[in-house]
């Protein structure tokens, strides 16, 4: 009684750890999370007003130099300021602090001394001072101070953030237009902008998460103490089978417990339990779940491995009939054939549903989820290995010295399991023989009873089961590498041979209505002593889509009679480019945006772009945009707004050899095949082979593309 009483201690303290981390989880004091949350906006707004204060010191110096500057040039301009800032001599931009961002002219609108802007989803606040000379002439001076900047690329180099001069680390914040609770005011007193403060980060009380961790950290220890100590009594009193089921139930109840309360990620948000970087089923939400569920198997296949032999059912197996033992034996290589099939099928969905590859020409360096990768999949074989030695010792202990009987039931055994996951394509062929030749292999050498005793016959079994998970990995990764090889080709094909994408028409457009109304643009090219290359080099900075990444861009720039400014235009002529481009069958649903995509074009497909710059309704000048294909396979014409490739290989793009074929002739031979002599037109007759409009894979052709 005493000692069941000590293990019901052990799960009471579980029992009251859980109660008190869900207590503390869900309810917060919230008196002093408000007191926490107003001290912290007290000291944004400090830290704030020092450098708006700081801010409008720098924009009296430059209201001191150009008031005393009779002769104001770029030099003359540049200051060393805290933050950038523009510019304006008659609403004309004359200088400007930093490359990375052009205000919109809305702002010349805005005379406020202090305002809180968005320019680009990006947040700013911004200071204005203007300056009036005595000889007429009126200066604007706008300081943009960064409170969130944007970044419509994501990676480990480049992301959004806030500005850390104003906001601590630890907590996250939401920088709103104004509403009635956090409002930060300008040193004068004026509402700029409001703040929200997660409420579950570090100013509602960090130590309710540090102890809602560490209680729920308690409960889990506790509660697989009190199972350990109920699968030890069990094992004392013989009950192997009970203790093996105990062991199965505390692995399954402690990973439903980790998934369902999201532990340890709700708490301690590592990258290895984030399901951006791997998610491939809803029991393997991250790598670091595949690695626990991976972990639980394992402790489960050794319990087993070391205790199977002593269940008392075994014994009754191994005394029933004749026919039953044949049965049961199809069943054993039935369980083995689908245990090597679940080892093949582990690396394969590694491989599939992560970023990274496991190869060591493209970098000798292991990241922490490679290295994570491989121990779940050693954690795996070595299951593999447990379980597979206990079907095997059990199939050899019902066949005993009738190797006839041996063979058929292997055979048979081996028919059935295709049959039985006959939707599983893990399932082929490759794997089946593999695991074949190692039965027959294990059955000849009585393989399961060189453990007896350590000795060399023992590590050439180890070894061979080492080699044969080895082999399943290979395999799994080969076929994933072929699989996204066609997918790439096919990729490859539809953007040869593909009409124009209405999102890639949508985006030109955009570009198009951003160019032609630049105020920058505009004065330039109106400007004679302007330099013209500043228009390309803002252009290509400023309005070029980050995600029309399969096109190279070519930027002509011509005078208002058409001339180009530059000699080595491909066009010297504007005239000349819309007699070649401008024509109907090439148009698009957008005024002045043509798409090319025919075979005697070298450079098809391509979108072109005709700009006309106007200023006070008259014509100063003309813009040519190409976008010509790059001939390389991209990501997506889409924002990357899913995917973080932090953890991704950084890989080179494919390129194929290929061919477009019209009316079986061969319109295009790209790369280094000759399709001309090697590739039958024979193959283009066959409908079998066409799903769709795709040609599938004959010989070495993976994919072509039917015009």
């Amino acid at each position: 009684m005493k000692k069941h009483f000590k293990y019901l201690f052990f799960l009471l303290l579980a029992i009251v750890c859980f109660i008190l981390s869900q207590y503390f989880n869900t309810h917060s004091n919230t008196v002093e999370s408000s007191l926490n949350q107003n001290k912290e906006l007290q000291r944004i707004q400090s830290r704030i007003t020092k450098k708006l204060n700081l801010s409008t010191d720098d924009a009296e110096k430059l209201k001191e130099i150009i008031e005393n500057d009779n002769q104001i040039t770029f030099n003359t301009l540049t200051y060393a300021s805290n933050y950038p800032y523009y510019i304006y001599k008659s609403d004309q931009l004359i200088f400007w602090s930093s490359n990375t961002l052009v205000p919109p002219t809305s702002i010349l609108n805005d005379t406020a001394k202090f305002n809180y802007i968005e320019i680009k989803k990006s947040k700013f606040i911004k200071q204005f001072t203007q300056v009036n000379k005595s000889n007429g002439e009126t200066y604007k001076i706008y300081f943009l101070i960064p409170l969130y900047t944007k970044s419509f690329i994501q990676n480990q180099y480049l992301n959004s953030k806030v500005n850390k001069d104003f906001f601590e680390n630890n907590y996250s914040v939401s920088i709103l237009p104004l509403n009635k609770d956090g409002i930060i005011y300008s040193p004068e007193g004026i509402a700029l902008f409001s703040l929200f403060l997660n409420p579950f980060e570090s100013w509602n009380s960090i130590n309710n998460q540090q102890i809602t961790f560490t209680l729920f950290l308690l409960y889990l220890l506790f509660l697989n103490t009190f199972g350990i100590l109920w699968i030890h009594h069990f094992l004392k009193q013989k009950e192997h089978l009970f203790g093996l089921l105990s062991v199965g139930f505390l692995i399954v109840f402690t990973r439903v417990n980790l998934l369902v309360f999201d532990f340890p990620f709700a708490y301690l948000p590592f990258d290895i339990f984030n399901a951006k970087f791997f998610a491939s089923s809803i029991i393997s939400t991250s790598i670091g779940d595949f690695l626990l569920n991976a972990i639980g198997v394992l402790i489960f296949s050794i319990f087993l491995f070391q205790y199977f032999f002593q269940l008392k059912i075994i014994r009754k197996i191994i005394s029933l009939t004749h026919y039953s033992k044949i049965c049961i034996s199809i069943l054993i290589i039935i369980a083995s054939q689908g245990c090597f099939g679940i080892v093949y099928s582990i690396f394969q969905t590694i491989n599939q549903h992560s970023q990274w590859v496991f190869d060591i020409t493209s970098s000798l360096q292991l990241n922490s989820f490679q290295i994570i990768s491989v121990v779940s999949f050693i954690c795996i074989s070595i299951s593999f290995f447990c379980i597979n030695h206990i079907l095997i010792r059990l199939f050899i202990a019902l066949n005993k010295n009738n190797l006839k009987q041996y063979f058929l039931i292997v055979i048979i055994g081996t028919i059935i399991t295709p049959i039985l996951f006959w939707e599983d394509r893990n399932f082929y062929w490759p794997i089946l023989l593999i695991n074949l030749l190692f039965i027959a292999f294990q059955f000849k050498l009585q393989m399961p009873r060189l453990l007896s005793r350590a000795k060399y016959s023992s590590y050439i079994y180890l070894i061979a089961v080492s080699m044969m998970c080895s082999l399943a990995g290979a395999i799994a990764i080969n076929k994933i590498y072929n699989h996204k090889i066609i997918a790439e080709k096919l990729k490859f094909a539809y953007q040869t041979i593909s009409e124009s994408d209405i999102l890639e028409e949508y985006l030109l457009k955009d570009i198009h209505n951003k160019i032609t109304n630049d105020v920058f643009i505009k004065n330039n090219i109106s400007s004679p002593i302007s330099n013209k290359e500043l228009i390309i080099q803002k252009i290509r900075r400023v309005f070029m889509a980050n995600y029309l990444e399969k096109y190279d861009v070519k930027i002509s720039v011509y005078s208002p009679t058409g001339e180009s400014f530059f000699a080595n235009e491909e066009y010297l002529s504007y005239n000349n480019a819309i007699k070649n481009f401008a024509k109907i069958k090439y148009a698009t649903e957008h005024k002045n945006i043509f798409f090319i995509n025919e075979s005697a074009s070298k450079d098809a497909p391509k979108f072109v772009i005709f700009n006309t710059i106007e200023k006070n309704h008259s014509k100063f000048g003309f813009i040519l945009v190409q976008f010509l294909n790059k001939k390389i396979i991209p990501y997506s014409v889409f924002p990357e707004l899913f995917i973080d490739k932090k953890y991704s290989s950084l890989n080179q793009p494919k390129t194929f050899s290929y061919a477009i074929f019209k009316d079986k002739e061969i319109e295009v031979n790209y790369g280094t095949v000759n399709y001309e002599k090697i590739f039958s037109k024979t193959y283009l007759e066959d409908v079998n082979l066409y799903e769709g409009s795709t040609f599938q894979q004959k010989q070495q052709f993976n994919n072509c593309s039917k015009l």
